[in-house]
């Protein structure tokens, strides 16, 4: 259900953001101070962001000093609710966490990547997609039941799940990577979104832009006019969304059983289909019973919703949606203990809810690193800044904001250090990635830190990753580190139990690195 979010193009190849927007003229950067609307790309490398789960389609150009990607760097990264894959420089990919008998880590026989009770994720291997692929994957979306790529080829395979995976199986059984089906979709894919228990793909076809999605059908997630099930794609692509007469999608989110699309130019107006319960398509439903399926999708009157502005980016998660709009402000509905106000990170504070009112404004001070600011999860919901922080809201029972939630006086922002009985004060629920023999305060800038800049997030329902950069060497490489809960080796790391974002480290792969 969480969006695949994306390092734009280090390696060269197009990679998904989260926005259309362009970039400013001539706008180049360093690694660690970037121009607003702009991203960070390799030597002589363009990066071109398209959709993905994370949307549309801006190229944005930046060059760096450095060397490309090492082909054993993580480009890619997209979390399930108790799971999560890299696409790594060379085009393979890896998963790790649990697996429920789903199939959805991609490893057969496996229950368990990481933690104290799985395989160490340094010892495992790329997942094996099926031999028949022609092209190399380049797009990644995981789900709660299910994961998948799509190719340069613009082939899709999914694993997990059979119903979730368009081979027509409905027996509830696991399908490996390998044995799973080659979907060949009418247009390039743009962008790739898995939700509870059904995938939408952005495509590019000579018409224009359509959104097409397949799996379980019944609260109309798939938004072709029915509650049928499309599960079996593999001689006929599933129908497309009824969007109306347009041409462009400018962003898509998709969450558990609900999906909006933000249309035209600018975002200039938003459609959504799927369960509508507690106001997840902006819309107050005053019969309940007519909010549980609407699979037409609906117009959402944005003035009405978030005044009078345009939507840049969109992100879902289980019981919320959050869109950044084109004043730069974060704007969410739904489930009111995961929209961000009145504290960003007390999801014990039920404030009643209004439902047919405006969506709420997250109150965020500074400014926002564009254009891949907003991630959501199931539960909760984080934004990059520009000074390379992250700031998450939303529930944070499992350390998944990057810290406790404190108990007492919630004025009172912290984390927990070495010494658990004693909280360290830190401002508004910054979450910044330093090394931690040297961490001295929020984003503290010293010259013995580590200096490493998040470009893109994956939010699992109790965990966290984040995919990092830094100059080593005068080269770019890419990390991923994670926090939150790690019960069931979410994380990657050997160690169970929650961890801290500020005591996360590198996750090591398997990778032959002359390839």
């Amino acid at each position: 259900m969480t969006v695949a979010v994306a390092l734009a193009s280090l390696c060269g190849c197009a990679f998904p953001i989260w926005a259309r927007m362009e970039p400013e003229a001539d706008a180049t950067t360093d690694m660690f101070t970037e121009t607003s609307g702009s991203s960070s790309a390799s030597s002589e490398a363009t990066a071109a962001t398209g959709g993905g789960d994370s949307t549309g389609g801006v190229e944005t150009g930046v060059e760096t000093t450095g060397d490309a990607t090492p082909s054993c760097d993580p480009v890619m990264i997209s979390a399930g609710t108790r799971h999560t894959c890299a696409l790594l420089g060379d085009a393979s990919v890896r998963c790790w966490g649990y697996d429920d008998g789903s199939g959805r880590l991609g490893y057969p026989g496996e229950t368990q990547i990481g933690g104290s009770a799985g395989l160490e994720l340094a010892s495992v291997g790329p997942v094996a997609l099926p031999g028949a692929l022609v092209g190399a994957p380049r797009l990644l979306t995981a789900g709660p039941q299910h994961s998948c790529v799509a190719t340069d080829a613009d082939e899709v395979v999914c694993w997990g799940r059979d119903r979730f995976v368009g081979g027509g199986g409905d027996a509830g059984a696991p399908v490996a990577p390998a044995d799973a089906p080659v979907l060949t979709l009418p247009g390039k894919v743009i962008s790739l979104h898995a939700g509870n228990e059904f995938t939408c793909a952005e495509l590019s076809t000579d018409a224009g832009e359509e959104v097409r999605c397949w799996g379980v059908g019944h609260r109309g997630e798939l938004g072709n006019g029915g509650t049928e099930n499309v599960l079996d794609i593999r001689s006929a692509p599933p129908p497309p969304v009824l969007l109306g007469e347009t041409s462009e999608v400018y962003a898509l989110a998709v969450g558990a059983y609900h999906a909006c699309a933000s249309l035209e130019e600018n975002g200039a107006f938003m459609m959504c289909w799927g369960s509508a319960t507690e106001s997840l398509h902006g819309v107050y439903y005053e019969d309940e019973q007519d909010a549980q399926a609407v699979p037409t999708p609906q117009l959402v009157a944005l003035d009405g919703l978030l005044g009078d502005v345009f939507v840049d980016q969109l992100v879902a998660g289980r019981r919320h949606t959050c869109a950044f709009d084109s004043k730069e402000r974060v704007r969410c509905w739904g489930a009111r203990e995961y929209l961000g106000d009145n504290g960003l990170y007390a999801p014990e504070l039920r404030v009643p809810f209004e439902a047919d009112g405006p969506a709420v404004l997250v109150e965020l001070d500074g400014a926002l690193a564009l254009p891949r600011p907003l991630t959501a999860g199931p539960q909760h919901t984080c934004v990059i800044y520009d000074d390379n922080s992250i700031r998450c809201w939303g529930d944070g029972s499992h350390r998944e904001l990057g810290f406790w939630v404190c108990s007492g006086d919630l004025d009172e922002d912290c984390v927990y250090g070495d010494d658990e009985d004693e909280p360290i004060v830190v401002d508004k629920s910054v979450l910044c990635f330093r090394h931690p023999a040297s961490y001295t305060g929020p984003c503290a800038s010293t010259p013995t830190q580590e200096r490493l800049r998040p470009r893109a997030l994956a939010l699992g329902e109790r965990h966290s990753c984040a995919l990092l950069e830094r100059y080593e060497d005068d080269a770019l490489r890419t990390t991923v580190r994670c926090w939150g809960e790690n019960q069931k080796g979410e994380l990657g790391y050997p160690e169970d139990g929650p961890h801290a974002a500020v005591d996360a480290e590198d996750l090591e792969f398997q990778c032959d690195a002359s390839r």
